[in-house]
């Protein structure tokens, strides 16, 4: 039975990856659910309390007993003729210990991974053909992505400034954990030092050599996606349409992905989003290049940069309240009065969404007021 275990420390974006090979691959693999599903001893708490059972009200001999049977019990639930995904291997959870002990303690860390190891080579076997894949983090990638993670909230701090020192001294103590652990065993790394589709595709050639599967590159044919932001009137779709007219792009609205993702019923996230972006685009080979309107929200921009990286551009669009007014008035034919009520009352729509906001994280501003659309198309296209 083939087992794969995608390993590292927090914020390496191991669950990502892994629904990223469940999405596009159901048939090859089964992917178990995160090792706090398996046994009945985990306590159901989240946040602030679950981090204060992890390094205080769990002794740590509980601590390591509950992460052996909950082991066990996923290893156990293992389906036969596919391959078994865990997130994070047996090894990382000697790791995972380790680090507990280390954060709560000022043992020496050769001392820990003794104790740690005893109990583990006493009460639990080693599958030794698990093939494991450790995701390294990039601190300068980190930082480059950093104004992405705080729109989507992944950098919100919610912890006192104790638990913060706290989880970094875990962190620190699980890097030096792993490197201890895997220092004789023998382990594929992959650095996360890209977007998360690059990211995807040296696992998916990893496990092609290792376990000797056929994956394609995923999202290869795509080219170019740009994303329009800005307020009603200010010329997302004149841009995108010349974009399709004369150069060729495929023109979309983000409210279709939407909307096939409600119809089937599906609960509704910026990476459920890009991953029924990278469905059509994988459909439709022949189109390199995308035009995506109107972006209402900062969240779901801030996801596909974090998704396709460089091949996304974040274009938010500018225009005075006057001129807007005129184009309004001038497209539907209305008076001054009618035309400024329309106007506001999508304003107020896009406003509430955060459309605004969309600038903060925008690769190009454009104002578009004076120049012609055609005259600007350069500004897009560089």
């Amino acid at each position: 039975m083939k087992t794969l275990a995608i390993s590292g420390i927090d914020g390496t974006g191991k669950s990502q990856q892994i629904r990223l090979l469940r999405a596009f691959n159901p048939a090859v693999f089964y992917c178990h659910e995160p090792l706090i599903s398996y046994g009945d001893n985990w306590p159901r708490l989240q946040g602030r309390e679950m981090a204060k059972w992890w390094f205080e009200d769990a002794t740590i001999d509980d601590f390591i007993t509950i992460i052996l049977e909950a082991l066990r019990l996923r290893r156990n639930s293992r389906i036969p003729g596919k391959i078994n995904v865990y997130d994070r291997g047996d090894r990382m959870f000697v790791a995972v210990c380790i680090a507990n002990w280390m954060t709560r303690s000022d043992l020496s860390i050769e001392e820990v991974h003794a104790r740690v190891m005893a109990r583990f080579l006493t009460e639990f076997s080693f599958d030794e053909t698990e093939t494991e894949i450790l995701l390294m983090p990039d601190d300068n990638y980190r930082k480059k992505i950093s104004i992405y993670l705080r729109t989507l909230g992944d950098d919100k701090n919610e912890y006192t400034e104790a638990e913060e020192h706290r989880y970094e001294k875990y962190q620190v103590s699980l890097i030096k954990a792993m490197d201890i652990v895997y220092n004789s065993v023998g382990v594929s790394r992959v650095n996360v030092d890209d977007s998360i589709v690059a990211v995807q595709n040296k696992i998916r050639k990893l496990i092609n050599d290792l376990i000797k599967v056929n994956m394609t590159v995923l999202g290869k044919g795509v080219r170019k996606i740009i994303g329009f932001g800005g307020l009603s009137e200010s010329g997302k779709s004149s841009f995108a349409e010349l974009l399709r007219a004369e150069h060729g792009f495929c023109r979309l609205k983000q409210r279709y992905f939407i909307e096939r993702i409600s119809e089937r019923g599906e609960y509704f996230s910026p990476e459920s989003f890009a991953l029924e972006f990278l469905r059509f685009a994988e459909t439709h080979y022949y189109a390199p290049d995308y035009t995506l309107e109107s972006l209402h929200d900062p969240q779901i921009p801030a996801y596909m940069k974090l998704f396709w990286g460089d091949r996304y551009k974040i274009i938010f669009i500018e225009a005075s309240k006057d001129v807007r007014l005129k184009r309004t008035c001038e497209e539907a034919g209305l008076t001054g009065i009618e035309a400024s009520a329309i106007l506001n009352n999508k304003d107020d729509v896009k406003l509430s969404r955060g459309a605004e906001f969309v600038k903060n994280i925008a690769d190009q501003i454009i104002v578009n007021e004076h120049v012609s659309v055609r005259d600007n198309r350069s500004l897009v296209l560089k």
